[in-house]
């Protein structure tokens, strides 16, 4: 049976935690959305994740620091990140006031050497709407 989900914009949270919601789960995949208000990773924290994540952007802007790289990524609304599985990262800063973030995260897969970024996109995944960078 299809059901139709609720509209991700119009019932962000005004409240100065992130809110996390997971919005579908299923083998492999887990779809959740992330309202960020100001929100950052504590000095010194680096997520290391088992799986591979896929971040958009739907509203907001959030600047994201991988370890090793020069500088932050800046994302803004309709830009996408691929983070392979136990690709260091952290949030750096995420803009005052509701920015829905929501992120596809893939479990229990591992990559395999077929697998190809979209075309338009950086070696870790950045890809701009339209595959601009």
């Amino acid at each position: 049976m299809i059901q139709l989900g609720a509209n991700l914009l119009s019932s962000l949270a005004t409240s100065d935690a992130e809110v996390r919601q997971t919005l579908v789960a299923s083998r492999g995949v887990r779809l959740d959305s992330i309202v960020s208000s100001g929100q950052a990773s504590p000095k010194g924290f680096w997520y290391d994740q088992l799986e591979a994540e896929w971040v958009t952007i739907l509203a907001g802007r959030a600047r994201i620091r991988i370890d090793g790289q020069a500088g932050d990524i800046a994302l803004g609304p309709d830009d996408t990140l691929l983070l392979p599985a136990h690709c260091r990262h952290r949030v750096e800063r995420t803009d005052p006031g509701p920015a829905p973030i929501s992120g596809l995260k893939q479990r229990h897969v591992r990559p395999k050497a077929s697998w190809q970024l979209p075309r338009g996109c950086g070696p870790t995944g950045l890809c701009r709407a339209g595959g601009r960078r």
